[in-house]
């Protein structure tokens, strides 16, 4: 789930300290999700698989063009194309 993570935050965001901090912080927010959500879903025997890579990945990109040095790509397929402005 935080691979997931940092991978999403490289897709969605060009390149930049700041993306490269929210990758980071991002799969490790992801990990203390995941050990919380274990432990709840595993109470009543159920896995969690991928919910907490989808809460914080779309928390991640919600903070596009709102924090400083995040800057959503216009072409996530193309990282290519999608340099830092």
């Amino acid at each position: 789930n935080s691979c997931l993570t940092s991978m999403g935050t490289a897709v969605f965001f060009c390149h930049s300290p700041a993306t490269m901090v929210l990758s980071a912080g991002g799969a490790a927010a992801t990990a203390g999700l995941f050990g919380a959500f274990k432990t709840m879903f595993g109470a009543v025997g159920a896995p969690c698989l991928t919910l907490p890579f989808c809460i914080t990945m779309s928390a991640s990109y919600l903070l596009g063009g709102r924090v400083p040095g995040l800057v959503l790509a216009k072409e996530p397929h193309s990282p290519e194309k999608n340099k830092p402005i």
